[in-house]
Formats: C-alpha cells, structure tokens, sequence
C-alpha cells in the first residue's frame, strides 16, 4: 500500500513504516470511489430523508383525497341509489366502511345526545319540586356507557348483517366476495346516514315533533331496505338453489335478532342513568 503522506510503499500494517500516517484510513477512503478511482456522489441529507413538513404534508393531501373521493361517491349514492350501489365492487369497500363507521358514530352521538337531555330535563324536574339541594338528581350522561359502548355495538351489528348477507349468497350461489358485499351495502347506507346526520342536528337544536318522527320513520326504513337491496343488486341467474325473496327474509331474521340483542344492552344503558 501507498502511504499517501510520504509516497513510500509498505506491505502490512496500519500505520506508515516511515512517517506514521494513518494507512487504514486511506484504504476505506478508497472503497468508497467509484469506478476509475472517482468518488461516489455525497448527496445532501435533505434529500435522503424526507423533510417531516413534507411528510406531514403528504399524509395531510391524500387524507384530503380519501374524503374527496367519499365526498363524490356519497353524492353519486344519493342521486341513484339502486343504481350505484349495484355496480360497487371491492375497490368501493373502504367507502362503504366510512359509511359503516359514520352511521354508527352519528347514531352513538344521537343516544348521548338524548340520554344528556333526559337527564338534564329530570334533575330540573327535581329541583323544581324538591330544592336543588335534594339530592334526588342524576348524573348526565357518560360517555362511556352512552357514546362508546352504543358505538362498538353498532359496528358489530353491521359487521354481522354483512357477513350474514355474503354467507346468504354465497347459498344462493352467487359469485362475490365479503369486501364486494361491504362495499355494495355501505353504498346503500349512504342514504340511512343522512338521515341520521339530520336527527342528530335536529335534537341538537330542540327541534323535535313531527318532523323528528317522520325522520326516524323514514330512517327505520331505508335501514331496512339497505340490506335487502344487496340481494336484488345481483342480477337473477337461472340455477340459484332459493329466491332472493327468502334470503331477505333470512337476514331480517337475523337482524331482529341482532335489535332485539343490542336493545335490551342500549335500553338497559339508558335507565342506567336514572338508577332503574
């Protein structure tokens, strides 16, 4: 090796016979050249790691992207619902578990909202008639038990009634797949979603009577209707071992099975607060 201090050549070691200098240093100095004893190029690193505000703001655009895209496609399944849910497929299915989640967010908030009311309402009530001193007041209402709890139960129900519709046709012999069913009945929720949006404004701003019931009527059925809708999305096929007719009916059995199960749990939730 050649010592680069002095030029002179030695045959081992890590330090020059003759002036000392460093010799392992220029031996991973010259590992590092590139062909014909060039340098391999120092990039800055600014552009080797990104920039945190660049990635931030790369998550930031295509969060803005998702809802976007949501945005237009809720649109689309309001305008025409049959129609544009009866096309969804399995690259839909994120849609359709926004859905899912926004639906079950806005129903829990809905039960908190009211549950508070309720008991806001009886403990004036009380006061009224006792002193505010009683003591015969209530607490308002948790979020644990009256948001959170009701949260989780609806996202099992839907999470059920999906798996129900996809098990019912694959009976039926239809060709499809679990995120292709999501995606078809989220699409078909759009429009309970809405209307569960709308009460929860309502109530929120004491806006209630016939309104707020013709709402919710309205709501129990396309609550409904969005299941049995997967089944007629499907174009009929000769050879199906049973009509979509009786794979309704099996998911409507199923599903008052699913309210009569979650009711009793909500119900129970809900005079929880008054101490019954």
């Amino acid at each position: 090796m050649i010592c680069p201090n002095c030029g002179s050549e030695n045959e081992q070691g890590k330090f020059c016979a003759k002036c000392g200098a460093n010799l392992a240093r220029e031996e991973r100095s010259s590992e590092q050249d590139g062909p014909e004893g060039q340098s391999a190029p120092d990039f800055p690193a600014s552009s080797r790691t990104p920039h945190p505000s660049r990635a931030d703001n790369g998550y930031g655009e295509g969060t803005k992207t998702v809802f976007r895209q949501y945005f237009k496609h809720a649109l689309a399944a309001l305008k025409r619902p049959f129609r544009y849910g009866s096309t969804r497929n399995e690259e839909s299915m994120v849609h359709g578990i926004i859905t899912v989640v926004l639906f079950s967010f806005f129903m829990s908030l809905f039960l908190y909202v009211t549950v508070d009311k309720a008991a806001r309402f009886y403990n004036r009530s009380v006061d009224a008639l006792f002193g505010e001193f009683s003591g015969l007041g209530f607490a308002g209402a948790s979020f644990g038990n009256h948001f959170l709890k009701p949260f989780i139960i609806f996202l099992l129900y839907f999470a059920v009634i999906i798996a129900s519709v996809y098990g019912v046709l694959r009976m039926m012999d239809v060709k499809t797949s679990m995120k292709e069913v999501a995606a078809r009945y989220g699409a078909f929720l759009v429009l309970p979603t809405v209307i569960v949006l709308l009460v929860v404004l309502l109530t929120l701003w004491n806006v209630g009577g016939v309104l707020l019931a013709v709402l919710s009527l309205f709501l129990f059925l396309t609550l409904a209707l969005s299941f049995a809708s997967v089944f007629y999305s499907y174009k009929d096929e000769g050879g199906r071992r049973f009509d979509p007719v009786y794979g309704t009916l099996a998911v409507y059995v199923v599903n008052l099975f699913l309210q009569f199960l979650f009711a009793d749990i909500l119900v129970s939730s809900f005079f929880h607060v008054f101490g019954w």
